[in-house]
């Protein structure tokens, strides 16, 4: 892996205090660290003018044009001025001078570098030779220079053995003395980048997360520090790995947590270890104090409803919670409870399944006997309540079935 910081703090000399770099800074999605490699100390390639040789190598590809492809009819220039000189020594000779051509007396040669009226056959094919000799040498200069950029473009690319691709941005939004932090994360399995926010998780687009991290939005934030990720991950040579980074998700992150965590150190191993162990815990206690604020506020808003309700006769029969209120039984609002807590975790959870460690357990015990106004007698049923309940639960079903 590769981090880079980003200088975003300076120290300002006219204010002599810390101000924050707020420029748009860009940087590339993958990089190559080839140039940097020692087995490439003797490579000579100019790494600054790379970006530009590809703009230079078109432009003289539409300079020689001008040269090898001249006027309407896309004439080698060279192969004119040639022929043109073997006309004048040969031809010319034989038959009527230039100057019998044109109908005004007068013969006009001239050249794209300009040669001058010329009258005389042997002047005027020396000025050409001249000319000729010019575009000659014009022509492969030119040649040579696109020869050597392309040559140092093809260098580059082999260059390519090295890659690093972006895998997350830590941002900060605020001023040197506070703010906020947050963080752009690429899932590679899934193509996506999504933004973590304390405990808001949303995906959002590629151009946008650019957008934002460079600093161009209207209130900017700045990324501040960034993580690559080696292509090639040198996971164990004898697993069935997926080695590429954009399809490390098949591996699993457990066994990529296994594998890289045997490569710690035995103190940092046990930190990592105590520093995911409190992240678990806090991200638990989290989950269990917002379930359990949800599970207090349904549990008085579905009581009101049940007392209402069974004013109306008939009415007792909608629910077993509501069957138990109308006989008055002191289990009514575990039931209640009960059910609640099931609703919320979609049948995958319910307070006989809760062991009295658990952080939800706790959290239910000290949330519903001091803030609950009819709490619950007990989180945890006895056997004797057990079975009555079971004997309550067959009495609903066939009074139910009865009506």
């Amino acid at each position: 892996m590769l981090f880079v910081q980003l200088q975003r703090v300076v120290f300002d000399k006219a204010t002599r205090k810390a101000k924050k770099l707020l420029n748009p800074l860009s940087f590339d999605k993958t990089i190559y660290l080839d140039r940097f490699m020692y087995e490439n100390k003797g490579a000579k390639i100019d790494w600054d003018e790379i970006p530009k040789y590809v703009k230079r190598i078109e432009q003289l590809k539409e300079g020689l044009q001008k040269y090898l492809a001249f006027g309407k009819d896309k004439l080698d220039l060279r192969k004119a001025l040639r022929s043109s000189i073997d006309f004048i020594r040969t031809q010319g000779k034989d038959e009527a001078t230039l100057v019998d051509v044109y109908d005004e007396g007068t013969a006009v040669m001239c050249d794209p570098r300009g040669i001058s009226v010329i009258q005389d056959e042997e002047a005027t094919a020396k000025a050409l030779e001249q000319s000729l000799a010019a575009v000659e040498q014009q022509v492969a200069m030119m040649e040579k220079k696109l020869a050597d950029y392309t040559a140092a473009l093809a260098r580059a690319e082999t260059m390519k053995r090295y890659r690093y691709d972006l895998h997350t941005i830590l941002m900060h939004s605020g001023g040197v003395n506070s703010g906020h932090y947050y963080s752009f994360v690429f899932d590679a399995g899934k193509k996506v980048w999504r933004k973590y926010n304390d405990e808001e998780v949303a995906e959002v687009q590629e151009k946008d997360v650019f957008r934002e991290a460079i600093g161009e939005c209207k209130h900017p934030a700045t990324a501040y520090f960034l993580v690559y990720v080696a292509q090639e991950m040198g996971l164990p040579a004898d697993r069935d790995f997926a080695l590429s980074a954009s399809r490390l998700v098949r591996v699993g992150s457990r066994e990529i947590i296994k594998y890289y965590t045997t490569l710690l150190p035995a103190e940092l191993k046990r930190e990592v270890c105590e520093d995911n162990l409190r992240l678990d815990i806090e991200i638990i206690e989290r989950m269990s104090g917002s379930m359990c604020s949800t599970a207090l506020e349904r549990y008085n808003e579905n009581h009101a409803i049940i007392m209402e309700k069974n004013k109306t006769k008939g009415n007792e029969l909608r629910s077993f919670a509501a069957y138990l209120e109308s006989l008055q039984n002191p289990l009514y609002r575990y039931v209640l409870l009960d059910t609640i807590i099931s609703d919320l975790n979609e049948g995958g959870l319910n307070l006989e399944l809760l062991d009295e460690t658990d952080a939800l357990y706790k959290a239910l015990n000290e949330t519903f006997m001091k803030q609950c106004p009819l709490p619950p007698a007990s989180l945890r049923l006895q056997p004797a309540e057990k079975a009555a309940l079971i004997a309550l639960e067959a009495g609903y079903k066939k009074a139910s079935r009865r009506q």
